[in-house]
């Protein structure tokens, strides 16, 4: 599922191309939550924003944070993948991303279609480990869990702890039992 942030901003007569403020990431994840009202179960939503330079932390929290726990706790199932980033957004989202974090001891991260600042295709605190599977998935598009234990040196009980994490947070399919897959 496609939705391009910008026409929705327009929709709403939001029509700039700086979305802050926390009245605007709140009217437009209500009107994204509209739009992903029947989504298919595991399907990914691609959040577009081209035309759109920069977004505030207010906004990235009513927003972005928003929807990124929506999909976390939702029985839909669904993933979210952010496309057409500035480099002001990305940074904007990141800071916002590890604040969380901080201060609520829970990492959630978003993956993304472009590679980004940090050399990855995701924006949130992820360490090394979870990086390298995330950055694994990308190139081979899959894999078992065997192929990971191999990729990671992690003994199996660790490497499922993480890949059940990876999948929780969204960042992961599971396919069946023991593969794995990127968005």
């Amino acid at each position: 599922m496609y939705i391009n942030i910008k026409k929705i901003a327009e929709e709403l007569e939001i029509n700039r191309s700086d979305l802050i403020a926390r009245l605007n990431g709140r009217l437009i994840y209500q009107k994204a939550l509209k739009i992903i009202e029947n989504i298919n179960r595991g399907e990914t939503v691609i959040l577009d924003f081209q035309g759109i330079r920069v977004v505030d932390s207010s906004f990235i929290d009513e927003f972005i944070i928003n929807l990124i726990k929506r999909s976390i706790d939702s029985s839909k199932d669904f993933y979210i993948k952010l496309k057409n980033l500035s480099k002001t957004i990305e940074i904007n989202i990141d800071s916002v991303l590890n604040t969380y974090f901080n201060y609520n001891n829970e990492k959630i991260a978003v993956l993304t279609e472009e590679i980004c600042l940090n050399n990855n295709f995701f924006i949130g605190p992820l360490n090394d480990i979870e990086k390298d599977i995330i950055n694994y998935l990308r190139v081979n598009r899959s894999g078992a869990l065997s192929d990971l234990e191999d990729f990671t040196g992690l003994n199996r009980g660790i490497l499922k702890e993480t890949m059940d994490f990876l999948c929780k947070i969204k960042l992961v399919k599971k396919d069946r039992k023991d593969l794995f897959s990127s968005l």
